[in-house]
Parts: C-alpha cells; structure tokens; sequence
C-alpha cells in the first residue's frame, strides 16, 4: 500500500476527498461524497484501509479496453455502474464517476464475462484484456508475482525492490 493518501479515495465503501492530514495529532479530515458531510479519520487506520478511486480514463488503462466500449457497456447496463460519484462540493456540479479498487477487479471479470467468445469457449487472442495478476500488480503499483491458492484467490509471493 502506498505511503502517500491520493485527493480522491474510498473508505467503507464511501468515496472521500482529503481536505486536511494533521499528522501530529494523527488526524484526517475527508469530505464524504455520499454523506455530504465532512469526517475525521485517524490518519494511520485510513492509511491502512483505504482503497484508490479511479476515473474512467484509469479503469481503461488498467483493463486495456477502449474508453468508448466501457462507456458504451455502461450506458447498456451491461456492467454494474461504479459507487464513487464525484462532484464540485461547492456547486454540486458533477465530476465524474469513480471506481474502487474492488470494483475495478470485478469489472475486469464482467468484460470477461462479455468477450465474444471462440468455439472452444475463449476469448480471440486478438481481445486484450489485462489478466487479473496484471491488473493486482498495476493496482498496487509495484511488480510482484501472484500465485493462486486452494480457494481460487491471488496471493502475492515475492516482490522485486
């Protein structure tokens, strides 16, 4: 996890926005997008529990799928709409949408999901699509080997320095 808290991130499940880290008195004090109220946090628990938000133009970069396909995926209701929405705090003018780190693992798997598929049941070697090691190892900014366990899940083995 990275030492460095991003402007925009998702705590509880809830997008915020850092307005103001009072390391001293290890304090955060976060504008709670869905609440409309402004939190404090202690800095180290967020530190630790926080996930990244992403915009459309990241998830695209992350996934390797065009913008306009996620986009158009979207607007169909062929995939689930992100929870972050991010607007203006003074105007209320809106931002955009966000996407948690969670979200963007399960968004991988739904393109998946919709990739026309070859007779044997698999994607065209010409559909890009990040694996989901890739995609772990571009989330948590660092290259690392993934091995999978006994129940289906990634688990980081070595991490190169």
């Amino acid at each position: 996890m990275s030492d460095v808290l991003p402007t925009l991130f998702f705590l509880n499940g809830k997008l915020h926005k850092k307005l103001k880290i009072v390391k001293s008195e290890d304090i955060i004090v976060a504008f709670c997008f869905p609440d409309e109220s402004e939190s404090r946090y202690f800095y180290s628990m967020v530190r630790r529990e926080f996930q990244k938000a992403y915009s459309i133009t990241q998830v695209s970069r992350l996934t390797k799928r065009p913008i306009a396909e996620i986009t158009k995926f979207l607007k169909n209701k062929l995939i689930d709409k992100p929870s972050g929405f991010e607007y203006h705090i003074a105007s209320r003018n809106p931002k955009g949408l966000r996407w948690s780190q969670d979200e963007v693992l399960a968004l991988r798997d739904r393109l998946y999901e919709l990739a026309p598929k070859r007779k044997d049941g698999f994607p065209s070697p010409a559909f890009k699509l990040a694996s989901r090691a890739e995609l772990l190892n571009a989330i948590n900014e660092d290259a690392s080997y993934y091995v999978r366990n006994e129940d289906g899940d990634f688990i980081r083995v070595w991490k190169v320095l």
